[in-house]
């Protein structure tokens, strides 16, 4: 960057190293010069709907429709996250996820983002059909663990050197109860990571509150008051650059309640929720179990359910009455039974 301050590739660069380090304000402020000073980049406008579409969703849809024509799968990709992160429009999210599938069937981040979508609302065999490179990920959502950890084991030994990999499995055996060993995984990766935050195996910021309520079930407190810690200061710095997630939210609800604080867990899970959360699997956490029978708890699910449903019965019309894509994509013939057209 001194040779050439602005080379887009440094800068995406620098900015991914922001990240690492929790600077999330310089990381944006990166972010937004990178689509300043090129306008037609199609990662920087990838980058900026991925982390702005929610907060800044007629900037981010603007630039979507704009990679239409320059990059057709980017474009699509851009407004699948859009309608997804901004609106929680999940039937106008698949109907541009599958148009990505059809230019790039084989592309394992939109397919994972079709994923998501079909099992959220418990399509999980349509789920499964879109990649057999992320099929276990379908079991993860569901709930079937040990279907999907055999996979993540071998995928974790063939590539020791791959924080995903690790953190997969990380995820696995702790949804399986096998904290010590997904313990080992979760410290193995924080001592990788220069702010402390464990992020992703496809959970994001989670992952790190599963690393959290662990330690205090193995009797770490210390450690786990410290990860805590980390994950507080990692929010607030989300918050001030304006792009704290749902998923954000939800995990100070985990590690609230890890940490005792049921009142502070209601509270974080009810912004979580109002954030946009529409993942069903925060209330089936073990860091959450404790307050499954809670009232309040139980209000927020059956209100997630509710909008769920109603995204469920959209995408039904989308694919079995305007599929976008029907000469490289049909809905199982069981998934449109018993569905009627409406007028």
């Amino acid at each position: 960057l001194e040779i050439n301050p602005v080379y887009i590739d440094a800068m995406t660069w620098r900015m991914i190293a922001m990240q690492s380090y929790g600077d999330w304000t310089s990381a944006i402020e990166q972010l937004r010069r990178i689509v300043e000073v090129d306008p037609l980049s199609v990662i920087g406008r990838l980058n900026f709907v991925s982390f702005l579409g929610s907060t800044e969703p007629v900037a981010s849809e603007a630039m979507a429709r704009g990679l239409i024509e320059q990059s057709p799968w980017a474009g699509y990709v851009s407004m699948s996250r859009v309608h997804a992160f901004a609106y929680q429009d999940f039937s106008e999210s698949l109907y541009w996820a599958l148009k990505a599938y059809q230019e790039s069937p084989l592309d394992d981040l939109s397919n994972r983002g079709l994923i998501y979508l079909f099992a959220y609302v418990g399509e999980f065999e349509e789920a499964r059909r879109i990649s057999d490179l992320s099929a276990y990920l379908v079991d993860m959502i569901s709930g079937d663990v040990e279907s999907a950890r055999g996979d993540l084991e071998r995928r974790a030994i063939a590539d020791p050197e791959n924080p995903e990999a690790q953190l997969r499995l990380a995820n696995a055996y702790h949804l399986s109860g096998r904290l010590e060993e997904a313990q080992r995984l979760y410290l193995m990766e924080r001592d990788r990571t220069p702010s402390g935050v464990v992020a992703g195996g496809d959970d994001g910021v989670l992952t790190h509150a599963r690393m959290v309520w662990g330690l205090v079930q193995t009797g770490e407190a210390e450690l786990a008051a410290t990860a805590a810690a980390d994950l507080r200061e990692d929010s607030a710095k989300l918050a001030d650059a304006g792009i704290e997630t749902d998923w954000d939210l939800a995990a100070l609800a985990m590690v609230s309640n890890a940490e005792g604080d049921e009142a502070a867990a209601l509270e974080w899970l009810r912004k979580s929720y109002d954030k946009g959360l529409r993942d069903p699997r925060v209330f089936q956490e073990p860091a959450m179990a404790s307050l499954s029978q809670n009232p309040e708890l139980l209000s927020i699910r059956a209100e997630m359910n509710q909008a769920l449903e109603k995204e469920h019965a959209e995408m039904l019309q989308l694919i079995c009455f305007d599929n976008p894509i029907p000469g490289t994509w049909q809905p199982l013939q069981e998934t449109c039974a018993g569905v009627v057209k409406r007028t």
